[in-house]
């Protein structure tokens, strides 16, 4: 009797530790997937891969909003300036939604926008950014630098963030 309990005491201690992790796991799986989708939006900018319908692309990118906090699209604009189909959506992980997007202007302005496009101009993967929301909006090459927080619902305090700079493209996790 007295080994069944100590293995029910065990047992529990060790499934509570295990929910735990499950929260740090599904942010950093988040993380990933992200930061991979932005490098592929570079590589096939910079590759000046074609779209899918054949046309010559001008963008590759992805866009995030705050009212769709549990996915992102990567999206691609035709040479011409014509938004193509989304070519996939991608969900977040269970319990994992965007947090927050922030945007750092190179004079130190924090904007806060609900809406985030980042775009890579193919050939050349220069950054383009269009948001709106929180009081501003903008497209422009951009100078600026992003912070995409993502929080879990199970534990708000939980966070991860991705930097982009708009600069120089770099991502920083």
């Amino acid at each position: 009797m007295v080994t069944v309990s100590i293995m029910v005491i065990l047992l529990s201690v060790v499934l509570v530790n295990f929910g735990g992790l499950s929260k740090a796991r599904n942010l950093n799986i988040a993380r990933n997937i992200t930061v991979s989708d932005i490098r592929r939006a570079q590589s096939m900018a910079l590759a000046s891969r074609n779209l899918t319908s054949g046309a010559q692309a001008g963008y590759y990118g992805l866009t995030f909003s705050t009212a769709t906090p549990t996915q992102y699209q990567f999206v691609a604009d035709s040479s011409a300036g014509v938004r193509q189909p989304v070519i996939v959506s991608t969900n977040l992980p269970a319990t994992i939604i965007l947090n927050s997007i922030r945007l750092t202007k190179p004079d130190g302005t924090i904007i806060y926008p609900t809406y985030l496009e980042i775009l890579f101009k193919s050939a050349f993967g220069r950054t383009v950014m269009t948001y709106s929301g929180g009081g501003a909006s903008g497209t422009k090459e951009s100078d600026d630098v992003v912070r995409i927080t993502y929080s879990s619902t199970a534990d708000p305090t939980a966070t991860i963030t991705i930097d982009i700079n708009g600069t120089t493209g770099n991502v920083n996790q």
